[in-house]
């Protein structure tokens, strides 16, 4: 992602508050987080307890965790992280939208509770692209590539390693 977009988006993290909530608790309670930075926009740490799946690099929101303080260095595990920051900032980024038309619309309360739930929705969506990559070839493994999110995530990092995409955001 272009760094001047980055900027543009930053003002959604609010919106992504509840995910940034299961984030720290998550990063605090299951992976003993130690180390925290803040890189490009984006809260990183390194855990001492493996994180679920055993991955070198999760992002949960716009707070990335990172199995050592080497994967955290790496760029292309870093712009393949922040390409999940940016998916889940376009699900805020779509509530937003909703919201506002919904109160415009004269739906206030529904307007609030959109632009609240764009984030976790992601993560949803997330959930179900795995899901669904399970049943179609039955190991996890290919599950997780298989999942919509990863193939964009992996192609831009590949991109990003191939020298197409030097402005990837890391």
């Amino acid at each position: 992602m272009n760094k001047h977009w980055r900027w543009v988006l930053t003002p959604l993290y609010p919106l992504l508050a509840l995910n940034v909530l299961v984030a720290l608790a998550y990063a605090k309670a299951w992976c003993k987080a130690r180390s925290w930075q803040w890189r490009s926009g984006v809260l990183t740490f390194v855990a001492t307890r493996a994180m679920i799946g055993n991955p070198g690099g999760q992002g949960w929101s716009w707070v990335v965790g990172y199995a050592s303080d080497e994967d955290r260095d790496s760029d292309d595990l870093r712009v393949h992280e922040n390409v999940h920051v940016w998916q889940e900032l376009m699900f805020a980024l779509l509530g937003l939208v909703a919201g506002v038309i919904a109160i415009a619309a004269g739906y206030a309360w529904l307007g609030v509770l959109a632009m609240f739930l764009g984030g976790p929705l992601f993560t949803l969506c997330y959930g179900l692209g795995f899901v669904a990559g399970f049943f179609r070839t039955g190991e996890f493994w290919l599950a997780y590539r298989a999942n919509p999110f990863e193939v964009h995530a992996y192609q831009v990092q590949d991109e990003y390693l191939n020298g197409g995409r030097p402005d990837a955001w890391k």
